[in-house]
């Protein structure tokens, strides 16, 4: 399953992304890649959403990857050591 963000993930898109959450427990996918090639910019809430979407995955059995990370996201996931969590791909 890939799941592809763009724009910004903030509070306001905590709702949107519950369905995303959903998704993934209703699938059960093995693996589970997110596209953040558009995504411009992540806060906090955002942040704290990739770490339901681990959660979510780990709980289902599913492997989490991060692909195509770049500029204020890539910087904001290295500070506070997602990639020790989830593998992060270039």
């Amino acid at each position: 399953m890939t799941i592809s963000l763009s724009g910004q993930l903030i509070y306001s898109d905590t709702t949107a992304f519950a369905a995303i959450l959903k998704e993934v427990g209703d699938s059960k996918p093995k693996q589970c890649a997110l596209s953040l090639r558009q995504l411009e910019h992540i806060d906090s809430s955002g942040l704290r959403m990739f770490f339901m979407l681990h959660d979510t995955c780990r709980e289902n059995g599913a492997e989490l990857r991060i692909t195509q990370a770049t500029g204020q996201v890539k910087d904001m996931l290295t500070h506070c050591k997602f990639d020790m969590l989830v593998k992060i791909d270039a």
